[in-house]
């Protein structure tokens, strides 16, 4: 399931496969039909980057039953076999005329056992066969609420308030968590990191830049908080407010820097100067420009949260630092941090979420 509602079964490449050699052109021919079978959802971020996973997959484990693939290239016969070509017509080669070769040898031995060896993951057969229970797969509780988050579209503005295109997402919405929610004693905090600072759970009273959580709607179901959230309109005001910082040039201006902590600085390696002086070509200037980037993970990031007894809070999250989620959220409800309980089973791949 790359990209859609539901798995489907590849039973072109399945049928094409059946009885065949695991030969370099029937691998070619199964990886083209594979292409041609994954179509992403409308909609589904990256899907040429899907697509691709999947068919690496194929490729992997398709190679990995082949012994021949460095032998001249065979051509497919109309009826699926294969038939050898002569190595004077066909030879391993690019469109552009470049010959391809690669080849990649792993050689293990017993000194550093087992250090080196292709060991399995443990749980990868429970993820591989769907067994693995993801937050997501935890059965709701009763009268379970959902939530998403209202994101700021402006850089820098005075957000002024929230309101909903009238549709029946906005007909469910239950209410709207903000800043101004956050029970007395806790603070306005989302995230934290030891000594790189903590990060505010919502823009309040200033979206400091676009993307930045405002808000989250509640909602009966998932489907209405999503749509809520998108259908968001929020009002802005940039009332006695700087213009937002958005290049390298504008920092320097304004000599707006995040600090780089010591143990984050590069080391100078070598006499730079020196280097330079004596090397056979000279960099006289250059100037790198990078647009922004887009990220996206391979682990899902849902949160189940579940009241407790005696003012405590069960947080089921994927969150790669416990403790810090613990804090965290101990901190946001002004609570002890043993009133916190925080279940992490699984964070899939650590991609920054």
């Amino acid at each position: 399931a790359y990209g859609v509602d539901h798995a489907t079964r590849a039973r072109k490449v399945e049928e094409f496969l059946k009885g065949k050699p695991a030969s370099a052109p029937v691998i070619l021919e199964a990886v083209q039909l594979l292409k041609d079978v994954i179509s992403p959802s409308e909609g589904t971020t990256h899907p040429e980057y899907r697509v691709s996973l999947a068919v690496s997959f194929l490729f992997s484990f398709l190679s990995s039953l082949s012994s021949n693939l460095n032998e001249p290239a065979k051509s497919i016969a109309p009826n699926g076999s294969c038939a050898k070509s002569s190595p004077e017509k066909h030879d391993e080669v690019a469109s552009d005329g470049l010959p391809i070769r690669s080849r990649q040898e792993l050689v293990f031995n017993d000194e550093y056992e087992p250090v080196g060896k292709p060991i399995t993951k443990a749980g990868a057969e429970l993820q591989a066969s769907g067994e693995a229970v993801y937050v997501d797969d935890i059965p709701a509780p009763k009268d379970c609420l959902y939530g998403a988050f209202i994101y700021s579209t402006h850089p820098h503005a005075h957000i002024k308030g929230v309101n909903f295109k009238s549709s029946l997402a906005s007909q469910k919405v239950i209410t709207v968590i903000s800043a101004k929610d956050i029970p007395a004693g806790g603070r306005n905090v989302g995230s934290a990191f030891p000594m790189l600072g903590d990060e505010a759970l919502f823009g309040d009273p200033v979206s400091e830049f676009a993307g930045q959580n405002i808000g989250i709607v509640i909602a009966e179901t998932q489907k209405y908080a999503y749509m809520a959230a998108k259908q968001a309109i929020i009002e802005y005001s940039t009332e006695n407010l700087e213009p937002p910082i958005l290049t390298i040039e504008d920092a320097i201006q304004h000599n707006s820097y995040f600090p780089v902590l010591p143990f984050l600085a590069p080391k100078p390696v070598g006499d730079f100067d020196q280097g330079m002086s004596e090397a056979d070509h000279k960099i006289l200037s250059g100037e790198i420009k990078l647009e922004s980037q887009y990220y996206f993970y391979m682990e899902t990031q849902t949160a189940l949260a579940i009241p407790d007894e005696d003012n405590c809070i069960t947080v089921y999250s994927s969150a790669q630092l416990p403790e810090i989620t613990q804090n965290v959220v101990a901190d946001c409800l002004g609570i002890p941090y043993h009133n916190v309980r925080i279940i992490t089973r699984r964070v899939g791949g650590g991609f920054g979420g």
